[in-house]
């Protein structure tokens, strides 16, 4: 399986990644709204702080300009900090990243797993650095990479500042649960019109994850 097919997951960890961080600083009429964004990723990462694990499900829809209807996928995502992740899809098509540790395995339908080094593979590297920027908590590194809105009392709006980046992704859009704070959905726009909207629920807080789902494809729970 090409490293291609996630992604996604590339630009959810991202999103991830930057809901912790601060707004880069503003002056005159912005101020206020800094802190009032400010309080709220406070908030945000302040809960982040008390997870260890969690695991979620989660569905795909990935909206395309040429088809009138979505292509769908559903799955489950886990992690366990510092440097452990699962991002399954079970529907329509099984598909498993693994990272654990320096480590990793790629795996695709009844296709043999492909087992990878990070120190080696540069494209699963850059993956697995925006993973550690998150669960190792260096939220400041990326304070200066998107401009963020606070929509509502639930929902961040976030736009890239490098051009770069923006020719790939025009917007994302977040919005929490109020009561829990965990992410419900992300919707990320392209510049062609397409964009990729993803659904979690059913978020396990904290519980006991066996180390075998980060060590092998076949290990992965309905």
């Amino acid at each position: 399986m090409r490293p291609q097919a996630f992604r996604p997951l590339v630009f959810a960890l991202a999103l991830q990644v930057v809901l912790f961080c601060l707004s880069a600083a503003a002056s005159g009429a912005d101020l206020e709204i800094e802190s009032e964004l400010d309080r709220f990723l406070n908030k945000i990462d302040k809960k982040a702080s008390q997870v260890e694990s969690f695991q979620c499900q989660f569905k795909q829809e990935k909206h395309l300009e040429i088809f009138a209807r979505p292509v769908v996928f559903e799955g489950m995502l886990s992690v366990s900090r510092p440097d452990r992740l699962r991002w399954e899809f079970t529907k329509p098509l099984p598909s498993v990243l693994i990272f654990n540790g320096k480590k990793g395995i790629r795996c695709s339908g009844s296709s043999e797993p492909v087992y990878f080094d990070l120190a080696a593979d540069p494209v699963m590297r850059a993956v697995a650095q925006q993973l550690w920027g998150w669960l190792g908590g260096r939220y400041l590194k990326l304070k200066d990479q998107y401009h963020m809105q606070l929509d509502g009392e639930d929902v961040l709006r976030l736009t890239p500042r490098d051009e770069g980046v923006a020719g790939f992704v025009k917007e994302i859009v977040v919005v929490f649960d109020p009561v829990s704070l965990q992410a419900s959905q992300t919707v990320i726009h392209e510049p062609g019109g397409d964009r990729t909207i993803l659904f979690f629920q059913e978020y396990r807080i904290n519980q006991p994850q066996p180390a075998s789902l980060f060590a092998s494809c076949m290990d992965g729970e309905s």
